[in-house]
Formats: structure tokens, C-alpha cells, sequence
């Protein structure tokens, strides 16, 4: 069999991606299955299993608590300390505030530098999955910003740092059984490349929503040592970091 020349396979590497282009851009939808543990990208930004334990006062400083307070099975919000609050965040400052750049640590992976932020979840045996179904991130010069919606937030900010979705509906999975379950232990990392933030604008809004099979709160939350640079500990990035990624065929209606 004829050995294929240099040429031939940078012609087929340029077709590969091609095509994956095509289908990113064409509605189909990127799911991040992390119930058994790994990670993944969506977006650039990576997120990854993981836990921090203990991670209660001292070790966590939480930003934002949401709860499913309509038991609709699902909940969505984003910090601040304007009360009332908006939608199903929790009204405890203690939990709910608004966050500084400067309290997001920044984290180096393979030399380049994101910033970290941590996700709890609070689920009930034995229905302990989730469905993160959004993450946006935005900037502000303005303090405790309320709104009703993602769009309506960022419609009141001056910079879009990140957006799960963008064209696409894309989601994230996880498992509360498969960490061990409980309060006061992170169970997803998420980073985000320092490169999206303004560094000249001070506040931070992460809006997020998720549905889920069973009663319980979650929590984003960030670490207080803001001045660590290093490796996360167990991150495992193959390749393009495609870890634990499956690409789902719904398509957006």
C-alpha cells in the first residue's frame, strides 16, 4: 500500500476540520458528559471534574446560590447584591453578592492563564444529575445589577466575557453521586481564558441555569487564595482537550 506524502495528510487534516466547522455552525449541539468524571471544552473554556474538599468558609467564597424555589425542575440567576433578587437566587449576601475580578484566581494550563471558577451541586439521592444548560459571563463598571434575564444583563453591561451557548444549545452533565455527594465539596471547575476579561472593569456577573431530577441547591463559587498561578491538580487534556465530550445531534429549534 502507497504511503500517503506529507501534503496529502495536511489535506486531510484541513478536511477534518473543515468539516467540523461546518457542523458547529449548521445547529448541532455539544454535550459535555461529565457524570463519570473528565472534561471538556465548549467555547474555549474548560470544564472539568473535579473537587475541593473541605470547601466551606475559608477555602470556598460562594457568589451565587441558586435553588429551584418554583419546583419547576429547573433554576436560573447570576449574582448580585441588589435585593430583591431576580429570579431563583438565594437572598443570603453571605452567598449571593457581587464578585470582583480581582477575588477570580487565575490558573495556568499548558502556559496559558484562565480564570477559575468553581460549581457545587446539591442533589438528592439517587436522581443526582444535572444539566447545566447555560453559563454566560459579563463585565461591569456598575455594582449589584439585577435582571430577569441573560439577554437583559448583558444588555446592562459593557462586556461579554463568555457564552456557553452562542449558536448552538450546549450543555453540560453532571452527577452528584458519582463526586460523593454533599454540601461544601466542588464538584466542577470551570476556566475561562483571562484573555476574554477587561482587566479595567471591576464586576463580575455569571449567569447560569440548569435543570435537574431532584430538590437541592447549587452554588458557584471562587477560591480566596486570588493570587495562585499553578496546574490544577488532575486536569488531563488530550489533544484538543476533548475529554468526556460527546457531540449530541439535537438540533436547535
Amino acid at each position: 500500500m502507497e504511503k500517503l506524502s506529507l501534503m496529502a495528510y495536511k489535506k486531510i487534516a484541513l478536511g477534518i476540520a473543515a468539516t467540523i466547522g461546518m457542523l458547529s455552525q449548521s445547529g448541532f449541539a455539544t454535550t459535555i458528559d461529565l457524570t463519570l468524571g473528565g472534561s471538556g471544552t465548549i467555547n474555549s473554556a474548560i470544564f472539568q471534574t473535579g473537587q475541593v474538599q473541605p470547601a466551606g468558609t475559608g477555602v470556598l467564597d460562594s457568589f451565587v446560590r441558586l435553588d429551584d424555589s418554583k419546583n419547576s425542575g429547573a433554576w436560573e440567576g447570576h449574582n448580585t447584591s441588589y435585593r430583591p433578587v431576580g429570579n431563583d437566587e438565594k437572598t443570603d449576601p453571605n452567598f449571593t453578592r457581587d464578585l470582583l475580578l480581582s477575588e477570580v484566581s487565575q490558573v495556568s494550563i499548558n502556559d496559558v492563564i484562565y480564570r477559575e471558577f468553581l460549581f457545587d451541586i446539591n442533589e438528592n439521592k439517587p436522581n443526582g444529575t444535572l444539566n447545566l444548560e447555560d453559563v454566560q459571563i459579563f463585565q461591569s463598571d456598575t455594582a449589584s445589577l439585577v435582571a430577569s434575564s441573560a439577554n437583559i444583563l448583558e444588555g446592562l453591561t459593557e462586556h461579554t466575557v463568555y457564552q456557553m451557548d452562542g449558536l448552538d444549545d450546549n450543555s453540560v452533565l453532571l452527577d452528584w453521586n458519582f463526586i460523593g455527594g454533599g454540601s461544601g465539596k466542588s464538584d466542577m471547575f470551570l476556566y475561562v481564558l483571562d484573555s476574554a476579561f477587561d482587566q479595567d472593569l471591576d464586576y463580575v456577573y455569571l449567569w447560569s441555569a440548569a435543570s435537574k431530577e431532584d430538590a437541592g441547591f447549587e452554588e458557584w463559587a471562587v477560591r480566596e487564595d486570588v493570587a495562585r498561578v499553578d496546574e490544577p491538580a488532575g486536569i488531563a487534556l488530550l489533544g484538543l482537550g476533548l475529554v468526556g465530550l460527546t457531540l449530541s445531534r439535537r438540533k436547535r429549534v
